[in-house]
C-alpha cells in the first residue's frame, strides 16, 4: 500500500503541483493504469489513506496537495537546489557580466521547474544577491556580477 501512496504523491510532483493546488481525480486515476494491477487495486485505499493523513484533501472530483503533502514530496529539495536552477538558467541564456536578468523570463521559465523551485526563486535571487553573485537596481532588476559570472562559467 505504501508504494501505491508514493506513486500517487509522485504524480503530484511530476506534474509540478504546488501547495494547495489541484489535480483532477480522473487525471490521477488515468495515470494509475500505468502502475500495474496491484497498484490499481490499491488506488482507492491508498488515496483514502493520504487524505486521512492530511497529505491530500478532496473536494468532489478535485484533489488538493496540502502543505503537509507538499513538504513531504519536496522534502529532499533545498534552497541550494533552487539556486542551482537559477544558475543553470543564467548559463543557458548566456548572460554576461553586468547584464540584466529580467524578472519576466524568470516567470516564464519557472513553469518547467518543480513547484518547490518556483516557490523559492525569490529566495534564491536574494541569496545570490547577498553573496555578491547578483546585484539589484532600484527597479528590482537583477544583474550578473563578476563574482556571479565566475560562479556560473568558472574561472580561467
Amino acid at each position: 500500500m505504501k508504494e501505491t501512496e508514493e506513486l500517487i504523491l509522485q504524480e503530484f510532483k511530476t506534474r509540478r503541483i504546488g501547495k494547495n493546488c489541484m489535480l483532477q481525480f480522473g487525471s490521477l486515476h488515468a495515470a494509475s493504469f500505468s502502475w500495474g494491477l496491484r497498484h490499481l487495486d490499491n488506488f482507492e485505499t491508498a488515496l483514502a489513506s493520504l487524505i486521512e493523513r492530511g497529505l491530500l484533501t478532496q473536494n468532489g472530483k478535485i484533489l488538493f496537495l496540502t502543505e503537509t503533502g507538499y513538504d513531504y514530496i519536496y522534502r529532499d529539495d533545498t534552497l541550494d537546489d533552487s539556486i542551482q536552477e537559477v544558475m543553470a538558467w543564467i548559463r543557458s541564456r548566456n548572460i554576461g557580466k553586468n547584464q540584466p536578468l529580467s524578472a519576466r523570463p524568470f516567470k516564464l521559465v519557472t513553469a518547467d521547474w518543480s513547484a518547490y523551485h518556483r516557490e523559492n526563486v525569490e529566495a534564491g535571487l536574494a541569496q545570490l544577491t547577498e553573496e555578491g553573485c547578483l546585484s539589484q537596481n532600484k527597479q528590482g532588476i537583477h544583474f550578473l556580477t563578476e563574482e556571479g559570472y565566475n560562479q556560473v562559467y568558472g574561472t580561467d
